[in-house]
């Protein structure tokens, strides 16, 4: 009898071990569990600047650093047609005196007419006049702000509301500050620009004047000139457009073009994830009493439910402000950081599915 008393108990505790052990096993993994995650920051997009044949694109998973060719269009040759193999133009252009010289570098450099220029300068003014009435409108809020200040502070027996208001006449006296002094700021930024165009008008009629006093050969030349130098200008623009490189150093983790493929202008070329931006984190969103045991720093999984076997490893970041609603709720918002180097893993971060965190 003692010896089936002794059988049932060891079984007993065999199997109470084994409810403790899944129980503990269950807690691990739905007790530290993110209420919600999603996937926040980008890759870099890498479009192309014109339109050709691709001739280079760099391959997915690529290394590269600041400054690497990342993609290469074909654009032909943009300077067959700039007139710069035709002799008589070209003995045109060299027959220009250093005065007709002096009056096409003028014009180059102020490619816009004498009305277009009025007319930014008349844009101007009417901006001008705009900044000047925020500048005083706020002027004249932050002293009523500043007024009322100063009489709380100077009153005698505040009371608690007193203390209240206070503290909230401070915060919006330092937030009217910050809105005047930047539309200070702009009106300036606009008054500089405005005489920056004036200098513009007059330099442009100088020219005008200028150019009248050139004989007929002379303006021959100039238009041949001013001409051959624009499409010079426009062809090395074309040029420089062929070619995207690597804004910073970091993984090209998926491609959209391939070589012998026709891009358009715009048209999205490669994604790069940088490596020191932490391009791809996920924010998650924790049940306030299970965020009390967080401390940062945790690893953790980040799995995306839209997938079953789509996983990542990551650790535990910063607190993040959370929502009105998630302060309610008692809600805690960590960032995860992802460790993972995997281009084939980051570009289907890309597609920002709905993902829940694991603490390990």
């Amino acid at each position: 009898m003692r010896k089936s008393v002794m059988i049932v108990s060891v079984a007993l505790l065999v199997t109470a071990l084994a409810l403790l052990a899944a129980y503990l096993m269950l807690f691990r993994d739905t007790g530290l569990r993110s209420l919600s995650a999603h996937v926040a920051g980008a890759p870099v997009e890498i479009k192309a600047l014109t339109a050709g044949p691709v001739q280079f694109v760099a391959a997915c998973g690529s290394q590269v650093k600041k400054g690497d060719q990342l993609l290469k269009i074909d654009v032909g040759d943009p300077l067959a047609d700039s007139g710069t193999d035709d002799p008589q133009i070209t003995e045109n252009i060299d027959r220009l005196d250093p005065q007709a010289a002096l009056v096409l570098s003028g014009f180059l450099s102020i490619p816009e007419s004498l009305p277009q220029l009025a007319a930014q300068i008349e844009e101007q003014l009417k901006a001008i006049a705009q900044a000047d009435t925020e500048v005083i409108e706020q002027s004249v809020t932050h002293a009523q702000v500043q007024l009322e200040l100063r009489k709380l502070e100077l009153k005698k027996g505040r009371i608690a509301e007193d203390e209240a208001r206070l503290r909230e006449l401070r915060q919006q006296d330092e937030e009217q500050a910050a809105l005047l002094a930047q539309s200070q700021e702009r009106r300036n930024a606009l008054n500089t620009n405005r005489a920056e165009l004036e200098k513009r008008l007059q330099t442009k009629k100088m020219l005008e004047a200028a150019f009248a006093s050139l004989t007929e050969e002379q303006q021959t030349a100039f238009y041949q000139a001013r001409e051959v130098l624009v499409k010079l200008e426009e062809a090395e623009k074309e040029i420089a457009r062929s070619s995207v490189s690597a804004p910073e150093d970091g993984t090209v983790i998926k491609t959209l073009l391939k070589e012998g493929e026709e891009a358009q202008f715009g048209q999205l070329a490669l994604l790069l994830a940088p490596d020191q931006s932490e391009a791809f984190w996920v924010s998650a969103v924790f049940d306030g009493t299970r965020a009390e045991k967080i401390a940062g720093g945790e690893q953790c999984r980040v799995e995306f439910s839209a997938e079953e076997n789509f996983t990542i490893p990551g650790r535990v970041g910063k607190k993040q402000p959370t929502t009105p609603d998630e302060q309610s709720a008692g809600q805690t918002r960590f960032n995860i950081i992802l460790q993972t180097d995997d281009p084939a893993l980051l570009a289907r971060l890309y597609e920002r599915q709905p993902a829940v965190v694991v603490l390990q």
